[in-house]
């Protein structure tokens, strides 16, 4: 929930895809969703071979809503592997925050953004991660959260 409309740093969401569109609609909806009110999406394809680019674009079209400034769709002209492709699409983001999501992914709930921007925003962290609800192939069944809590390390800030 957002407090009041006062200006809201651009908050860019990229979503890398390659080969795989069985959630991308949900991903999308969860995106759309949102009710951070200035976000932008960069949905990069590394050349899959059957990319639906134009169902992607009147998706969002369809339902998006103004809290979407900009959407850029982007396939590559080749493959060139997760690593750079994540760098090209870096260097093209315009926003103050970055929040990635995979091509088979959804936020947890329409507020996740305005909270990661406030916990941003409180912290003066520079990177934040949460944790993940592994479900089944039909969403239905939840296996796992991770990172499993043996796992978490904190970081303290140190001076370069």
């Amino acid at each position: 929930m957002l407090i009041n409309e006062i200006e809201y740093p651009l908050v860019s969401v990229p979503i890398l895809t390659y080969n795989n569109f069985k959630y991308i609609f949900d991903t999308l909806t969860s995106l759309l969703n949102q009710d951070y009110p200035n976000i932008e999406i960069y949905l990069s394809d590394d050349h899959s071979v059957r990319f639906p680019g134009t169902d992607i674009e009147n998706y969002i079209k369809q339902y998006k809503k103004d809290n979407i400034k900009s959407v850029i769709i982007n396939q590559n002209n080749n493959n060139i592997g997760t690593i750079k492709h994540f760098n090209k699409v870096i260097r093209h983001l315009n926003g103050e925050f970055i929040i990635g999501i995979a091509q088979d992914d959804q936020f947890y709930n329409n507020y996740v953004i305005s909270e990661v921007v406030r916990e941003f925003e409180s912290s003066k962290s520079l990177v934040i991660t949460g944790y993940r609800e592994v479900f089944d192939e039909r969403l239905n069944v939840f296996k796992v959260k991770l990172p499993k809590d043996e796992f978490i390390k904190y970081f303290s800030e140190k001076p370069l």
